[in-house]
């Protein structure tokens, strides 16, 4: 059986992201998530276009992962703190896969990721353009980027990595080019582990009885991307925004109980969103945890 989708909580989660609005949001993107960091300093490092394109291949890559993803971009933005991100597309995929090579984060599948970048060549043109107009390319042609990026790799747009791949050169934008840009509503959220995790803790997403929940939502990523489609629709917030939030607190009903998950989540978002807030969100977000339930 599929996971479904519950009315009443996206409903509930509609109204909490509404309360917090886009503009805080992208304050937590800030102050909660490192890639942004990383991504924003390999572009001002080599420009704008290099730090998005040499962002966007590193992402189509960025799965099965020997360490978390906050340690490879960190990997990441050191490497290219010492190594050229080239202003053309082949040049970047060299540089890339030197990374590759070089960080521990890769060692699984190592030679299947050099050959997917291989691949993402194909998309050359958008690439091209990307390089030269990278504030276009991501805000305005994102669904000619995705197109082309997913036709060159065999994959749909709205697929896990293409669509972080546009995540992760906005973000090289964001820190530059981009500053308050905000991402366009269009695109879904990348389901991972963590987004599995907060889809399910929240209530957003349910699973049969007995079922991991992490497990069964990733089989089935589309009801979870449009359950966040819905809730982004619902409060303002594009989903590509959403997923900072989720990302960074996604982890905790997995690795904590119930309680503890709860008041990690209170003292991520706090300062930010104020305590009022921050009590609703550690409240609606971390509302079971991620195991399996018997």
């Amino acid at each position: 059986m599929e996971p479904s989708v519950s009315d009443e909580r996206l409903r509930a989660l509609s109204r909490l992201f509404s309360g917090i609005g886009l503009a805080r949001v992208m304050e937590l993107e800030d102050r909660l998530d490192p890639q942004l960091e990383f991504a924003s300093d390999v572009a001002r490092r080599w420009g704008t276009g290099p730090g998005a394109l040499c962002s966007l291949l590193t992402a189509l890559v960025s799965y099965r992962l020997a360490m978390r993803g906050e340690e490879w971009w960190r990997c990441f933005r050191d490497f290219f703190a010492d190594h050229e991100c080239p202003g053309d597309p082949r040049g970047a995929a060299d540089a890339v896969g030197d990374f590759l090579k070089s960080c521990r984060g890769a060692a699984v599948a190592r030679g299947v990721k050099l050959r997917r970048l291989e691949r993402a060549l194909a998309a050359r043109p958008v690439l091209e353009r990307l390089l030269a107009s990278p504030r276009e390319v991501l805000l305005a042609d994102h669904r000619g980027l995705l197109a082309a990026v997913a036709s060159a790799l065999g994959q749909r747009p709205d697929d896990k990595t293409v669509v972080f791949s546009l995540k992760m050169a906005y973000y090289a934008c964001r820190g530059t080019s981009c500053p308050g840009a905000s991402l366009p509503m269009d695109v879904p959220i990348p389901v991972d582990v963590r987004i599995s995790c907060a889809s399910y803790s929240s209530g957003l997403v349910d699973v049969p009885a007995g079922s991991d929940p992490v497990r069964t939502v990733m089989a089935h990523p589309e009801v979870a991307r449009r359950a966040w489609t819905d809730v982004a629709l619902g409060s303002g917030i594009p989903p590509l925004h959403l997923d900072t939030v989720l990302w960074a607190i996604g982890w905790a009903p997995r690795d904590l109980g119930i309680e503890d998950a709860r008041s990690r989540i209170y003292e991520s978002l706090e300062p930010v969103i104020g305590d009022r807030l921050a009590s609703a969100a550690s409240d609606e977000l971390a509302r079971r945890p991620c195991r399996v339930v018997r």
